[in-house]
């Protein structure tokens, strides 16, 4: 069993210390949030069925609907809208 390393002796405890960073932390941070007990149980049921984790299963999920609302909802931000008539010269003679 000597031959074995621990996780401790398997990470490079010295250098983690002076730096500061977990060896466990993930680099991209997350946030907390708020899901309706429904789409929990439901979240929870398909992360089973594909033995996949919640995280992962919402992760996917919530892609998928920025990417639906991004294909259905163009940016109009630089575009007049289509109910304000252009004011010209003409119009008011």
């Amino acid at each position: 069993m000597d031959d074995k390393k621990s996780l401790l002796d398997q990470i490079d405890a010295d250098s983690r210390l002076q730096s500061g960073i977990s060896p466990f932390s993930k680099k991209e941070k997350t946030k907390p949030l708020r899901v309706r007990l429904t789409y929990y149980n439901e979240i929870r049921s398909i992360a089973f069925q594909e033995d996949k984790k919640m995280v992962a299963v919402l992760d996917d999920i919530i892609k998928r609907g920025i990417k639906s609302y991004k294909e259905s909802h163009p940016d109009t931000s630089n575009k007049q809208p289509s109910s304000y008539p252009l004011s010209t010269p003409e119009t008011f003679i």
